[in-house]
C-alpha cells in the first residue's frame, strides 16, 4: 500500500523504476473497503491534473465537483450504495431524477470521451509521430520505440488505456521541451 499503480507500457526495458511512486493518500486506513481506497485513488489522479497546469495565471479557476464540500459528501457514502438497482451512481441519480429526463437518469450507457480522442490522435499522427520519435524521451532512451512507431503507425491499434498513454507521454514530451538544455 502506499504506492501510485505504475505503467511502464511504452517505456524502454529496464527504464521504468523498480518501484511505483509513494504517496500518502494510497495507504488505505486499516479495515477500508477496496471501493473506498480507488475512490481516493481517483481523487489523487484528479488533483495532479489540477496541479499541474498554471491554471490560476489566467485567472481563478474553480472545480465545482471538486470543491471541499462535494468531495466529503463523496467520500462519506458508503461503497455499497454506489450501485442501487442494476445502476451506477444511484444516489447521484436519485438526487437530480426531478431535474433531468427520466431517460437520461435511468439510462444504462453513454458515450465516452475515447472515440473524440482517437480522431483527433488520428488528426494529429503526424505531429505527434515527430514528437515522440524525435523528442527528448527518446533521445534519452527512456520508450519502446518499436512500440511506439507501432502504435503511431496503425492509429487503429490506439485504443483505450494504449491511446491514452500515448498522449501521456506526448505529455511528458511536451514538458521536457519547456527546460532548457543541460
Amino acid at each position: 500500500m502506499g504506492r501510485l499503480p505504475a505503467d511502464a507500457s511504452f517505456l524502454a526495458p529496464g527504464r521504468a523504476p523498480d518501484q511505483a511512486p509513494y504517496h500518502p493518500w494510497m495507504s488505505a486506513p486499516r479495515g477500508a473497503l477496496p471501493g473506498k481506497h480507488d475512490q481516493v485513488r481517483s481523487l489523487l489522479l484528479a488533483q495532479a491534473y489540477l496541479d499541474r497546469y498554471e491554471h490560476a495565471a489566467e485567472g481563478d479557476i474553480v472545480f465545482p465537483l471538486l470543491s471541499q464540500p462535494i468531495v466529503e459528501l463523496c467520500l462519506r457514502i458508503p461503497t455499497w450504495l454506489w450501485i442501487a438497482d442494476g445502476q451506477n451512481r444511484a444516489i447521484a441519480r436519485d438526487a437530480f431524477a426531478s431535474a433531468i429526463p427520466e431517460e437520461v437518469v435511468r439510462r444504462r450507457s453513454k458515450g465516452g470521451l475515447n472515440a473524440f480522442v482517437a480522431a483527433v490522435f488520428e488528426d494529429n499522427i503526424e505531429g505527434l509521430t515527430a514528437q515522440l520519435i524525435n523528442g527528448r524521451l527518446a533521445q534519452a532512451g527512456l520508450l519502446d520505440l518499436s512500440a511506439v512507431r507501432e502504435i503511431l503507425a496503425n492509429p487503429a491499434l490506439a485504443s483505450g488505456q494504449a491511446l491514452f498513454r500515448v498522449l501521456q507521454l506526448a505529455d511528458v514530451e511536451a514538458w521536457a521541451r519547456t527546460w532548457d538544455d543541460p
